[in-house]
């Protein structure tokens, strides 16, 4: 279901949060449509609202301090803004000191966004708040967490990429050891939570290629029934959900497509893939890291089944 103004309600009228989370360029922004299509479903675009904790050394200090720094109170606004509703700076209190209070008030917002579309469920995908799992557990009543897992070799392709594109908005290029850094640091997180009962994996590669199974078994984690017009209204909702500089967003308003490795081949050549198989954990491999609990202790190197072709 699609943002539209939200006021303050009983927060005791929500029956689920949600939280969407991974590595960034796994393909959220796809998932999180589809599931935003969904009628007891209500979603925004990427709030950012802890990921300012870390943004400076402040910030960082002050997070873990248990302290609300001035940086999250300035995103708390900024995400007000970009949804066009500067009637609801007003509920944001003058004085956050603690991060728990931050959160707390986040997470009315939130709720009172979900119950202006009537529903009783929202969803919150920002990537990075898979750092910031342990807080978001601790202070949200009923929260439940969407991992989505991607290809290792092809996420490093794809922010390796856009940092170059949309540098302004990333922060700069990223470098290659660092796509590859983040991807094994943010897979490690979600391999943690595995198998627990409030989280839930998804496979990008499996979501493609059957996503009424997948969406259908991502229902019943979240309480809901499926509905079909998940694998086909989901462009439409896309629009609501990407701000206006989110360029790379876009493909996320496209028909699904084949999950290929075009875009790795074209970015790099075998000496840089192989550097990149060598240093992912698993070589990138999500099925070899799912496969049970014990699997990423394992240092196979054998076929993973991909194409350099």
């Amino acid at each position: 279901m699609i943002f539209d103004a939200p006021r303050m309600v009983n927060s005791n009228s929500i029956r689920r949060r949600l939280f969407l989370v991974g590595c960034p360029r796994s393909g959220t922004t796809l998932l999180q449509s589809m599931l935003a299509t969904h009628s007891a479903i209500a979603s925004f675009p990427e709030t950012h609202l802890l990921v300012a904790a870390g943004r400076t050394r402040q910030a960082r200090w002050c997070t873990r301090l248990g302290l609300a720094s001035p940086e999250l109170k300035k995103q708390m606004h900024t995400f007000l803004s970009h949804i066009n509703h500067a009637d609801l700076h007003a509920l944001v209190p003058q004085r956050l000191l603690w991060l728990s209070q931050y959160i707390k008030v986040m997470t009315g917002l939130l709720d009172a966004a979900a119950m202006q579309q009537s529903t009783a469920i929202w969803l919150e995908k920002t990537p990075g708040h898979l750092h910031y799992l342990a807080y978001l557990e601790r202070y949200i009543p009923e929260v439940k967490f969407i991992h989505l897992v991607r290809n290792g070799a092809q996420v490093v392709a794809s922010l390796y990429q856009v940092t170059r594109r949309h540098p302004q908005v990333w922060g700069g290029h990223y470098h290659l050891n660092y796509c590859i850094a983040r991807w094994n640091r943010d897979i490690e997180i979600t391999r943690q939570y595995y198998r627990h009962p409030r989280h839930y994996v998804v496979d990008y590669q499996r979501l493609l290629s059957n996503p009424a199974l997948e969406l259908s078994n991502l229902c019943n984690f979240m309480g809901v029934d499926f509905e079909p017009e998940m694998l086909t209204n989901y462009p439409f909702v896309a629009d609501s959900l990407i701000l206006d500089h989110e360029f790379w967003k876009h493909a996320a308003r496209k028909p699904l497509h084949k999950n290929d490795w075009g875009k790795f081949n074209d970015l790099f050549d075998k000496r840089q893939q192989d550097y990149i198989f060598s240093n992912l954990r698993e070589e990138g491999d999500t099925v070899k890291i799912f496969r049970d609990d014990t699997s990423w202790q394992l240092s196979s190197r054998n076929n993973t089944g991909r194409s350099l072709t």
